[in-house]
């Protein structure tokens, strides 16, 4: 019976799946990464000059 009942996430528990999701996209560089893959894919090295170039400008 009590595998019919629906898993329900804590983000409060260090160990669930949804707060490790959480932790990983609150990440300053993953949210600037995300940003500039938007418009598409890119090679590593012009993923770090476009963070670079960001992170003086602030």
């Amino acid at each position: 019976m009590d595998r019919d009942l629906p898993v329900q996430p804590n983000v409060l528990d260090q160990n669930c799946e949804s707060r490790q999701a959480l932790d990983r996209s609150a990440d300053k560089w993953t949210a600037l990464i995300v940003y500039a893959l938007l418009a598409g894919p890119k090679r590593h090295g012009e993923l770090r000059r476009m963070i670079a170039a960001s992170r003086r400008r602030c």
